[in-house]
């Protein structure tokens, strides 16, 4: 059975099934002949022969199979006869003739023989040869490489060596199948990987057994072995490059058994040794991502600092998001640092090396946005004299950062949705859509279901929006983070100002914790900037912080502090403080009239004092608050 199959854009593979009387197609490697093509189930078709007859049978694919253009579920195959699998085509060739299907190109690997090793029964081992002894003492010494290395990241290229040797190959590749893409893992000997094109790398490297193949190389034609292993769920193959002559396999068919269960013993032993460092690598990543929380990113951003459990929990969650294509909705107040989540998201995708577009959807007038998004095409409008891309295109193969969501017009949401559904923007005058390859992540300060409520928000775009919805909470609700946040902001601060402002003294401590927050981690970055820039002192003072804040609310007293928020006992301490250091200030630091004024004894009004480290005198000079 001699099978011509086709693939988009030109490349074709002619495999010989001699002595195969059933096989499964499909685009998994576990299939006996994976094709890897678009609209092609994992497990799409089988073929069987009995005496000169092949027959075909759809097994269940999502998107049928075709014979000659027609639909059908199962039928004859004759010489001629092509089968549409997806965006590939598999056409049966005349047996025992070279001549290629009418149309088409002479294909980049051409296979002429199959094996079936797995087994590796005695029957398939050869007499007591030189070449065997040869594997077997190659055997005694890979393994004995690996006791003394313990590690990864050799023994494919020791692996590649005995190989080379075993079958007088002039050199050998090894690839490893990660995510469905082909990863060069060792190297031995003379054989370039430019030897191959890609077409023909794939082809090969997709080929289900042991198999002998021709390649019309760029250097010219060359006759290459092809062994594939698996272990673990793992796939790899070794690609042999021989000298003219004959057929590798007819001529090394006595020791291929032996290759083949020294290259499985390889994948086995290089799996256990994978397992092991992926838990090392686990806990190296843990300790990574707590240095990616105290440093500044690469691409300037600042990190996320903190360690309140609700901050952790969605770190975690965001983390866990950012591997994966699902779009992202970032709920929280303004100022939380809902683009901080965004950018760590784009960080540990796998669009990282892609670009970062942000865009704030409320600072845009209405007018102008659906331009913005999607693009001008030339004379869509007066002036409009050539084109320009929006940002959907800007942020091709990366991370479109959507903040402030739900202020879109109503007009503009199901144009989101279009694009979001369909993978294409339609620039404004424009007629033929472009395709965009973008991740999503959207963010909005306000409630998503009272805004779905109240019809100022598509259900339908939420829901494709907030495939993974995380919270991100404000910074009244983090704890401690509080005082690490300001820490942080001071050191760099430091940096960029060239000061060397020690700290905050206690009062300013607890003004800072006192303090609600309305403009959350943002406000409290600026406040210290402020600090660090206009004080002189060696560390930032109770009236620097309340003379800023006062500035925020435009020259009057604070608010109060939301103390019902707090647990009882840290409440009516802080009410405690804020009384008698509100009431020594009111008196110009006379104990003798607040004594009066509170009705307490002097004796106990000391008492107060040195607990609350209050000195006589203190508020002399100060404004009443």
């Amino acid at each position: 059975m001699r099978l011509w199959i086709r693939f988009p854009g030109e490349k074709s593979l002619l495999v010989d099934f001699a002595g195969w009387t059933s096989l499964t197609v499909g685009s998994s490697l576990e299939c006996d002949l994976p094709v890897r093509a678009r609209y092609v189930s994992r497990r799409h078709l089988e073929l069987t022969r009995s005496g000169e007859e092949v027959r075909f049978r759809d097994l269940g694919s999502s998107n049928g199979t075709y014979l000659n253009g027609t639909r059908k579920e199962e039928g004859a195959l004759r010489a001629g006869d092509v089968l549409g699998v997806g965006e590939a085509s598999i056409q049966m060739a005349e047996s025992g003739t070279d001549a290629f299907p009418a149309g088409g190109a002479a294909p980049e690997v051409r296979v002429t023989a199959l094996a079936d090793l797995g087994g590796g029964g005695e029957d398939n081992r050869g007499g007591g040869s030189e070449s065997r002894l040869y594997g077997l003492d190659e055997i005694a010494s890979l393994l004995g490489t690996f006791l003394a290395e313990g590690r990864t990241g050799q023994e494919w290229s020791h692996a590649c060596r005995f190989l080379r040797g075993a079958l007088r190959a002039r050199g050998v590749l090894c690839y490893a199948w990660q995510e469905d893409r082909l990863c060069l893992s060792g190297t031995s000997g003379r054989f370039p990987e430019e030897a191959l094109l890609p077409a023909q790398r794939e082809a090969l490297c997709a080929l289900p057994k042991v198999a002998s193949a021709e390649a019309a190389s760029p250097s010219g034609p060359v006759r290459i072995s092809c062994l594939p292993v698996s272990a673990g769920g793992r796939r790899v193959v070794f690609l042999a490059l021989h000298e003219e002559g004959a057929d590798p396999l007819l001529r090394h068919q006595e020791i291929l058994p032996v290759v083949y269960v020294v290259c499985r013993l390889v994948a086995e032993w290089s799996e256990e040794l994978r397992a092991r460092d992926v838990k090392v690598g686990e806990l190296a990543e843990r300790v990574r991502a707590v240095e990616a929380n105290l440093v500044a990113t690469a691409d300037g951003a600042e990190p996320l600092v903190g360690r309140s459990p609700l901050l952790v929990e969605e770190i975690r969650s965001a983390d866990k998001a950012a591997p994966t294509e699902a779009s992202v909705l970032l709920v929280g107040p303004t100022g939380s640092g809902k683009e901080l989540f965004a950018r760590r998201i784009h960080r540990l995708s796998r669009r990282a090396a892609g670009p970062f577009v942000a865009i704030n959807c409320a600072s845009i007038p209405e007018t102008l946005l659906e331009s913005e998004l999607f693009g001008v095409s030339r004379g869509a409008y007066t002036g409009a004299d050539r084109s320009r891309a929006g940002f959907f295109e800007r942020a091709a193969s990366g991370t479109l950062f959507l903040d402030e969501v739900s202020d879109l017009p109503a007009g503009l949401q199901p144009k989101l949705l279009r694009v979001l559904e369909e993978k294409q923007v339609v620039p404004l005058g424009g007629a033929r859509p472009v395709k965009v390859d973008v991740r999503v992540v959207a963010a909005t300060n306000r409630d998503p279901s009272s805004l779905i409520r109240e019809g100022r928000f598509r259900e339908d775009l939420y829901f494709r929006l907030a495939q993974v919805v995380l919270r991100v909470p404000p910074l009244t609700e983090r704890g401690d983070d509080l005082l690490l946040l300001a820490h942080y902001f001071l050191q760099v601060a430091n940096r960029e100002y060239q000061k060397n402002v020690q700290g905050f003294d206690d009062r300013a401590v607890s003004v800072l914790r006192r303090y609600s927050w309305p403009g959350n981690v943002r406000q409290l970055q600026s406040l210290v900037k402020q600090a660090v820039l206009l004080g002189d002192g060696p560390v930032i003072t109770e009236a620097q912080v309340t003379a800023l804040l006062e500035r925020f609310h435009d020259g009057r007293p604070l608010p109060p502090t939301a103390l019902w928020s707090e647990p009882w006992a840290e409440a009516c301490e802080r009410f405690e403080e804020d009384y008698f250091r509100n009431r020594l200030a009111r008196h110009r630091g006379s104990l003798t009239d607040l004594a009066k004024e509170i009705g307490m004894t002097r004796p106990n009004l000391y008492l107060k004092m040195r607990k609350w480290g209050l000195k006589q005198g203190e508020g002399r000079g100060k404004a009443e608050c």
